[in-house]
């Protein structure tokens, strides 16, 4: 057919095409990753954050705990391997596989200031990624608000962090787990 588009011959034009498809998806992502970022800044400056959303239902990536027993349980099943941890909609990375797992402890805080927190950590994440995130929550408050921008979350249901944290290093590959308030290590899995 004389309407078709000709094949392309030659091997460097197709390199060119195909590079300039690759950047204009890489930036497409990164616009994608800034909108997010715009909305969930909304959402945390809204008056009710964490309660009941405008949109129901989290993205995959919501875990929720089982508590002390399921723990017990899963430490002498044989170990399933670790769940894929996602980057979050608000951030964008050429290879988010090759960033480490990191949890991010989330307690009972009043809304201003668990929003306030948020913003700080997510904001750092939103500009330079430099970990896919777990947030290992004290109760479901948060869940349905970080669910909605693409995070993993735990819910601990009791149980203190030291002790959920070898389950969730074999259930997420986490390496350590950090408080969201000022990022003080709470958990590593060497010891």
């Amino acid at each position: 057919m004389s309407d078709a588009m000709p094949p392309f011959s030659d091997k460097a034009a197709q390199e060119t095409l195909l590079r300039r498809m690759g950047t204009d998806l890489a930036e497409a992502r990164a616009r994608l990753a800034r909108f997010e970022f715009e909305a969930m800044l909304r959402d945390l400056r809204g008056p009710d954050p964490f309660g009941a959303p405008a949109r129901f239902g989290a993205r995959p990536g919501h875990r929720a705990g089982g508590g002390p027993a399921a723990a017990r349980r899963h430490e002498t099943a044989s170990a399933p391997p670790p769940l894929q941890v996602p980057l979050g909609s608000i951030a964008w990375s050429s290879d988010a596989t090759r960033l480490a797992v990191l949890g991010v402890h989330c307690p009972d805080l009043p809304d201003v200031v668990l929003a306030a927190a948020l913003t700080t950590v997510l904001g750092q994440h939103h500009r330079r990624p430099f970990a896919r995130l777990v947030f290992v929550c004290d109760s479901f408050r948060p869940v349905v608000f970080l669910g909605r921008y693409g995070f993993a979350t735990h819910v601990l249901g009791g149980e203190s962090v030291a002790d959920a944290g070898p389950w969730l290093a074999r259930r997420f590959a986490i390496s350590q787990i950090r408080a969201l308030e000022n990022a003080a290590l709470l958990w590593t899995a060497t010891g």
